[in-house]
């Protein structure tokens, strides 16, 4: 389990990090409600912005290897999110749209590009595997302006 948002207290280690270290004007907040964790906010291209994110603790302990897939369970609003996968050395990242009821996202492993801090592809880099993950964390950078709603439940490691 990567991360679970069954009690109010998992969002706790869960924070935000907005374009506005950047200049711009986006902004975003994370709260529990009802056994999920509920990132949303505004999103603004003005002053170059353009993005939103909430980001997960630093895992403790790595996971287990052998895992196959990340799976997200997840309730969307129409948009296409972005998570991130830290290691020690790279970050990896794969969008996915989660339906706009309670349901679960499959992202297989090998699917998850690397890229640098920018999120452009990184070439050359290792395949991201299950034990290297050190930390998750949700993007919105569709740049489509306006309102967005993402309530997560869980994210896990599958197969």
């Amino acid at each position: 389990m990567l991360a679970d948002f069954s009690d109010p207290s998992s969002v706790d280690a869960w924070y935000v990090q907005n374009d506005t270290v950047m200049g711009g004007v986006s902004s975003s907040s994370v709260e529990f409600d009802d056994g999920a964790m509920v990132f949303s906010g505004v999103l603004s291209t003005d002053n170059n912005g353009g993005f939103t994110s909430t980001r997960g603790p630093v895992l403790s302990a790595a996971p287990a290897a052998g895992w196959t897939s990340m799976s997200i369970e997840a309730e969307g609003d129409g948009r296409t999110y972005l998570v991130q996968v830290r290691t020690d050395t790279d970050g990896y990242i794969q969008r996915f749209t989660p339906a706009e009821s309670m349901s679960e996202s499959i992202l297989r492993l090998t699917d998850f590009v690397a890229t640098d801090w920018r999120l452009a592809p990184v070439a050359n880099r290792p395949p991201l595997s299950s034990e290297s993950i050190r930390q998750v964390s949700i993007y919105l950078v569709d740049k489509q302006e306006g309102e967005f709603v993402l309530r997560l439940r869980s994210v896990t490691l599958s197969g």
